[in-house]
């Protein structure tokens, strides 16, 4: 049993996932998920829980993501961001018009302007009237 890693140097999730990668024993990965689980129960950390969620559904990536170190960490990041991400994406439909209002006309303008002119105040009224619950 050469293959047995010391739980006790094991410090931060960088450290628990170096140890989940680079270990070939099933054991010895289901200490090192026992430990991590034991530890996002105690820790403020969010990224304990997502470690150990990681190495319960075995996502190899993103536990090599925690892994790594400077710029290596960010393309590994970049790379589970690539790979968590929708295949297509549909465009999204556009918005119907519910009814296409004419343009101004300013010569039916007009015309309309002097036909209410012609009319005595009842007929102005009432055609105001009308035109108030149409626009309703």
């Amino acid at each position: 049993m050469g293959n047995i890693i010391d739980l006790t140097t094991l410090a931060t999730s960088r450290d628990h996932a170096l140890a989940w990668t680079s270990s070939k024993s099933v054991t010895a990965k289901k200490s090192i998920h026992a430990q991590v689980v034991a530890k996002s129960k105690t820790s403020k950390r969010v990224r304990w829980t997502n470690l150990a969620k990681a190495m319960a559904e075995g996502d190899n990536l993103r536990i090599n993501a925690y892994a790594q170190v400077g710029e290596a960490k960010a393309q590994a990041w970049a790379a589970v961001k690539a790979a968590n991400a929708p295949a297509t994406a549909k465009p999204k439909a556009k918005a119907k018009v519910a009814s296409a209002k004419p343009k101004a006309n300013p010569a039916s303008i007009n015309a309309l302007a002097k036909q209410i002119a012609g009319m005595d105040e009842a007929m102005q009224a009432a055609f105001l009237t009308a035109f108030a619950q149409a626009r309703k």
